[in-house]
């Protein structure tokens, strides 16, 4: 038997117009305490005002995406007219040319200083990682915008009082479900229109998550405390069906926010996957069993999320069949440090934008498993093959670097396969231009190279055919040892010729935080057996700071530099021109103020590294502009864009 939603005796009992009162009622008979639960659970008139609520609220959303999707446009009108302004030759084509426009951005540099810091707090960090200062405003202000909607015009009198709170509250709940089905999805309306990749949404995906189980547990939490105080508490639970479907969508939605939790998430990445699709059918089951026959509105909540899901998984079909209607062959190569180079020969695959990821699959390593991979190459680079660099953790990526390592025909160098690949995408990438600005800072720490060096690759390509806004660039890479520098030491050779050859200034520092011994020549190319020195290194020469490159002659070419000694344990440094090589770890705040101090208009910053990286950056990024703004400079803006590492 349901009885909730029932309209049979209007909003108060008998049809009287004054507020529901158990004062005269005697609650211990059985059939007085049903009829009067009964009409403490209609909610005829309630729902038309929770209704139009709940309608305000995809209002307010609708209004949020429409000024991320302007302020999206006007990024990209910025961005084309800076190129068309270089391309005719104007000098400083990334600085502001008017009062209004300098006004425009030197608000834009305040809002950064507020957005872009982090904080890491030292209890849990492992467990407990909060959002950047802008996620956290506009979680803010999601929460706020709410909480207004749950409690105004909600005060009713009598006993109806907490019922109508609760009711608003599961309103607001199954509101906000199609919101968090479109953060979710890799193909999603929101996406498009703000230029925001489905991987840079997945945190307003679990935050609305929480706040979907915050309005959930305000839902159960009102109505439960309104029938007990009335003893209907045990009669409820007996006659409506609602309360127990209700309490197992509210397990379910629990569930899906606790096993969300970056530990319990990480254990098994494939499994937490699965299971949370599937339980996502079970929610949606559950609401369907719970929402009341008399209010089939509210299951438009339900069926829109539905048609989302379905229509993102057939996007994806469509192109996961195009990408693999002939499958791509992959050859895995040995790097040094537990790397492995893979090479994919698509014909179907062109297009992608640098630093993109797809979602890599070698069925011999793993069947349904895969992988996302960020894309070293560019579409005009590497003969247009798919070029990635996979370390080797567990799984998937241990499978594949045994396999590269296993018939080794040298000690560092190991040719193998091909092996059939599929994948998904391509994703993500950057939503921004980084030649339309005047210099760009790209700081990458191990593997996260994969995602600044397509980006200087694609710099590279186009300033030989076109200039660009862009007229310095500053490139800064930390490694533990040594050979890891040949992961990508052809490309950084061939793009510093290309970059000097268009004018560019270039500096190229690498810093080596682990391995003492030797520092490899800026103009080594050869795949030398790391267990020995490289064939073309060079010993360390002693320099006061490591953090502090030469750039006197910076638009020197590269060449060969001769060996000195250093003594024990100091800092030091080889350098040639446009490539430096240091021992130590960088000093993030003098390496970007040098940077950004000698730009003559707007900066981009890319950053893709350890957590710790990403922090010191994103502070030291904020300051750069609140020291800007205040120092009268706030139109030369600085822009950031950090790309996560790792899930």
């Amino acid at each position: 038997m349901s009885i909730s939603g029932s309209n049979s005796s209007g909003s108060y009992l008998n049809g009287s117009s004054e507020p529901l009162s158990a004062i005269d009622l005697d609650l211990r008979n059985t059939t007085v305490a049903l009829n009067y639960l009964t009409a403490i659970l209609d909610d005829s008139e309630l729902q038309l005002n929770d209704i139009n609520y709940s309608t305000a609220f995809w209002w307010g959303i609708a209004v949020a995406i429409c000024i991320a999707a302007l302020c999206n446009l006007i990024f990209w009108i910025t961005t084309a007219t800076r190129l068309r302004a270089a391309a005719k030759n104007i000098s400083f084509a990334a600085r502001p040319s008017n009062k209004a426009t300098k006004f425009v951005v030197t608000i834009t540099a305040i809002i950064r200083t507020i957005s872009y810091p982090q904080l890491a707090p030292n209890f849990l960090p492992s467990m407990i990682k909060l959002p950047s200062f802008g996620i956290i405003i506009l979680l803010l202000i999601y929460l706020s915008f709410i909480l207004a909607l749950q409690f105004r015009n909600v005060s009713i009198a009598g006993d109806q009082h907490w019922q109508a709170i609760g009711l608003r509250a599961g309103w607001l709940s199954i509101a906000q479900l199609p919101l968090l089905i479109l953060l979710a999805g890799k193909n999603n309306i929101i996406g498009c229109l703000t230029g925001v990749g489905y991987e840079r949404l997945n945190i307003l995906h679990r935050w609305v998550a929480r706040c979907m189980l915050l309005t959930a547990t305000m839902h159960f939490a009102y109505q439960s405390y309104g029938w007990n105080r009335l003893g209907l508490m045990q009669l409820e639970w007996a006659t409506d069906t609602c309360a127990p479907t209700g309490m197992a969508a509210y397990a379910i939605l629990l569930w899906m926010n606790l096993s969300t939790v970056a530990p319990l998430r990480n254990l098994h990445y494939e499994f937490f996957v699965v299971q949370h699709i599937l339980t996502f059918f079970g929610l949606v089951i559950a609401l369907m069993y719970h929402l009341p026959s008399t209010a089939p509105r509210d299951r438009i909540y339900v069926w829109i999320p539905i048609g989302l899901y379905l229509l993102d998984r057939l996007t994806r079909s469509i192109r996961y069949g195009h990408n693999n209607a002939r499958p791509a062959l992959a050859t895995l190569t040995a790097l040094p440090d537990n790397v492995t180079g893979v090479r994919i020969s698509s014909h179907k695959f062109k297009h992608w934008t640098p630093g993109a990821f797809v979602l890599l699959s070698i069925p011999r390593f793993g069947i349904c498993q895969s992988h996302p991979a960020t894309i070293v190459s560019t579409p005009s680079s590497h003969g247009t093959n798919l070029i990635f660099l996979l370390r080797s953790h567990k799984g998937f990526t241990k499978r594949i670097s045994a396999s590269a390592s296993a018939s080794a025909t040298s000690a560092n160098t190991t040719i193998k396969g091909p092996h059939i690949a599929l994948f998904d995408g391509p994703y993500g990438g950057t939503r921004v231009d980084f030649a339309a600005f005047n210099c760009a800072i790209l700081i990458a720490g191990s593997t996260g190279v994969t995602f600044t060096l397509p980006i200087l690759l694609d710099i590279a390509s186009r300033a030989s055919t076109h200039r660009l806004p862009l007229r310095r660039i500053s490139f800064i890479w930390a490694v533990k040892t040594a050979a890891s520098t040949h992961w990508i030491s052809a490309e950084l050779a061939s793009t510093a010729t290309a970059i000097r050859n268009a004018g560019i200034e270039l500096a190229l520092n690498i810093f080596i935080t682990q391995d003492g011994s030797t520092l490899p020549d800026p103009s080594c190319l050869c795949a030398a057996d790391p267990a020995h020195r490289c064939c073309c290194s060079t010993l360390k020469s002693a320099v006061p700071n490591p953090a502090t490159p030469p750039h006197d002659d910076i638009k020197n070419p590269i060449h060969h530099t001769s060996p000195s000694i250093t003594a024990p344990n100091q800092p030091s440094e080889t350098h040639s021109g446009i490539l430096l090589h240091h021992s130590g770890r960088p000093n993030i705040p003098r390496l970007l103020t040098e940077a950004v101090d000698g730009a003559d208009g707007e900066t981009g910053v890319a950053v893709c590294g350890p957590r710790g990286l990403s922090l010191c950056v994103r502070a030291e990024v904020a300051a750069l502009c609140a020291r800007r703004v205040w120092g009268g400079r706030g139109e030369y803006g600085v822009f950031l864009h950090e790309e996560g590492f790792g899930w």
